[in-house]
């Protein structure tokens, strides 16, 4: 980290070793702090859980013999090298170092793995489930590897019905929470998460932004694996109205 120093110029680099503790109530985590961060669940089962009571304050229990459970902590380190590191999982990226000293020793010694919230944390990001909800209707109503600007994907999600108002009523109540301004969906806050997301991989699928100098930003939806779900509408796109609309 560079911090500078207050009323000089001078900005000095040191290295950074915190570890930054929260608590909340019903924690939600969004995008990458999702791989960046273990979660403890305590459930009291009470309606003021502020009001238990324990037999033992477990603070004091440490502080009282602390060079012991220090020395218990190194001692599973230790081990774990001693007997050659073996691997008992993968490391997670940028944080290989913490997974050979803590993760990897604990697993080792049949603990539960450490991270094993972090899936737990990416099905409750609220981000993950609309890229999701977003990949899902464009398969099913959009051609797929084909290109769209977001003015197109607006047109098709927000298509009238003359019979029950909107003829994608969840596509469209999607790009609302996404891109909505004034009740109206904004075709510039679309474009923006959009190329957010470009390049992310979710369920074997991914956005692809290509850069347009004319009509700007186009946006493509590619499946990865062999196992293509075709679109419904695949022999038969979306067509644009009259006068204008979407190009595909």
């Amino acid at each position: 980290m560079r911090v500078r120093i207050l009323g000089l110029s001078e900005a000095p680099e040191f290295e950074c070793k915190a570890t930054l503790f929260a608590t909340g109530n019903n924690v939600t985590l969004v995008g990458d702090m999702t791989r960046r961060a273990i979660v403890c669940q305590l459930d009291a089962r009470m309606e003021r859980p502020e009001l238990r009571k324990f037999a033992f304050d477990p603070v004091e229990r440490v502080l009282a013999d602390r060079g012991t459970y220090v020395a218990a902590a190194i001692t599973i380190a230790r081990a774990y090298r001693m007997a050659g590191r073996p691997k008992v999982c993968p490391p997670i990226g940028s944080y290989g170092e913490w997974t050979d000293a803590v993760r990897a020793p604990l697993i080792w010694l049949g603990e539960a793995d450490p991270v094993a919230s972090m899936d737990a944390l990416r099905g409750e990001d609220p981000e993950l489930a609309s890229i999701r909800e977003l990949f899902a209707h464009w398969l099913e109503v959009m051609p797929v590897h084909a290109h769209h600007t977001a003015a197109q994907i607006i047109d098709v999600a927000c298509k009238l019905d003359r019979d029950s108002g909107f003829e994608y009523p969840e596509f469209r109540d999607l790009i609302m929470r996404v891109a909505g301004d004034r009740g109206q969906a904004s075709s510039k806050s679309l474009g923006k998460w959009l190329t957010k997301i470009n390049g992310r991989v979710v369920d074997d699928k991914r956005l692809v932004m290509d850069s347009d100098a004319k009509r700007g930003n186009r946006y493509r939806l590619v499946v990865t694996t062999a196992a293509r779900a075709p679109s419904k509408n695949a022999a038969n796109p979306v067509r644009p109205p009259k006068g204008g609309g979407i190009r595909f």
